[in-house]
């Protein structure tokens, strides 16, 4: 199992809860935080970090830093695209998730689950470094697609796409129209179009 070592960007609330579960039995390990705001590193905070041996600091921190990934803590799209801005600025080249990708793979698997590799059973882990590694074997094209395509953000439980398969794959390749109640980003929607294909409607 491949070990990754990964930098928090962001130390505000919630920044502990998040450590605690990823400390809990990971396939990475937590090297450091940063933020461009020294207030955010609450005494609280501070107390819990350094037992750890976590460091924790300005921007500036990643260039002394041995790390694989920088995992952004903030979940609104406005302080995102701030941060991807501030880490463009200064040059990272590292690879750079979000808060979403860090997930628990339950030890209890069904086959909608055994696209994970063994090893990751019953641990936390970061789906981006999954994917960039090639190491989530899809059972259909719904899960192609989720893992693997290029598209917007898609709020799926990834159970449902066995499922979407076994009762929609009649209709592929049809003259088919999709009404999709609730899109949100709209990732869903390329989804749809993806895997019926062109002569597809979909709204």
């Amino acid at each position: 199992m491949q070990t990754e070592k990964i930098v928090f960007w962001g130390a505000g609330y919630g920044l502990k809860t998040i450590i605690e579960e990823v400390f809990a039995d990971s396939a990475f390990i937590v090297v450091g935080v940063i933020d461009v705001n020294p207030c955010a590193f609450s005494e609280d905070l501070l107390e819990y970090l350094k037992p750890m041996g976590i460091k924790y600091g300005s921007p500036e921190l990643l260039y002394e830093l041995n790390y694989d990934r920088i995992v952004v803590t903030a979940v609104d799209e406005n302080v995102r695209e701030s941060i991807e801005k501030n880490i463009f600025e200064i040059g990272v080249k590292s690879p750079v998730s979000y808060r979403d990708s860090i997930v628990s793979i339950p030890k209890s698997l069904d086959r909608n689950l055994s696209i994970f590799p063994k090893e990751y059973i019953g641990k936390c882990v970061c789906l981006d470094s999954l994917i960039s590694n090639n190491l989530i074997n899809c059972n259909n094209d719904f899960e192609q697609f989720f893992f693997y395509g290029n598209h917007r953000k898609i709020h799926k439980g990834i159970g449902y796409f066995d499922i979407y398969d076994r009762y929609f794959s009649k209709y592929r390749g049809k003259t088919t129209q999709i009404l999709e109640i609730g899109v949100q980003a709209g990732g869903s929607l390329q989804m749809w179009k993806d895997y019926f294909g062109p002569e597809a409607t979909v709204e």
